[in-house]
């Protein structure tokens, strides 16, 4: 017995780097790119290795430099941020 194959669902990350212009309590835009965040999202600090304890003592904040790590969600065309990485403060 040979099952044929259908579409196959495949997660696809991106990367989103830049300057925070816009943070909602579940959405963040960097470089005019909305991401949706969600209750999983984790926050990393700087060079930490290991996840910020939530909130963030310093909530992130417009200027913020950051990198992002998206889940691309092909069927709508949101990014989900599934991890994020504070590198600098805004001034």
């Amino acid at each position: 017995e040979h099952a044929e194959g259908g579409p196959v669902a495949v997660t696809l990350h991106r990367n989103v780097r830049g300057v925070v212009t816009k943070v909602t309590d579940d959405s963040i835009t960097v470089n005019g790119q909305v991401c949706l965040l969600d209750p999983l999202t984790v926050h990393y600090e700087g060079l930490a290795t290991e996840p910020s304890p939530k909130p963030l003592a310093q909530p992130l904040q417009a200027g913020d430099s950051v990198v992002l790590e998206c889940f691309d969600n092909r069927v709508d065309g949101t990014l989900t941020v599934h991890f994020m990485r504070r590198l600098e403060r805004a001034a």
